[in-house]
């Protein structure tokens, strides 16, 4: 299950990056919530409603704890940025995202995204 998760952690930047609202709508729990980096609360519809192609996102640091029964938490460093270079620019934003994840009957559902930016 470490690697669904890691895979699943991936295809939240690309989904994001890209708007993927359906993406989102399956993933994100009914009472999903969000700390952005400025430290505003956004709710599922929150998110849903600001979601915007954009700046592009890359991981690294990417740590994966899955604990007994249905429960897992991913820690991970996200550089954002605009442009077309391949590799994001050296003074991109960096942010410290943490993921708590749900698994469901339907599989692993995020329930809250904390998203602070590293100074």
């Amino acid at each position: 299950m470490i690697t669904e998760l890691r895979e699943l952690n991936e295809a939240i930047a690309d989904a994001e990056s890209r708007a993927d609202r359906a993406f989102f709508e399956e993933l994100l729990h009914e009472q999903f919530v969000m700390i952005r980096p400025s430290g505003e609360v956004a709710t599922r519809g929150d998110f849903l409603d600001g979601l915007a192609v954009g700046a592009r996102r890359v991981m690294s640091d990417v740590q994966v704890m899955q604990f007994p029964e249905r429960r897992a938490v991913i820690r991970c460093t996200v550089v954002k940025w605009s442009g077309d270079t391949v590799t994001p620019p050296a003074d991109a934003p960096r942010y410290d995202n943490l993921r708590l994840f749900w698994r469901t009957d339907a599989g692993w559902r995020l329930v809250a995204w904390v998203n602070e930016p590293v100074s």
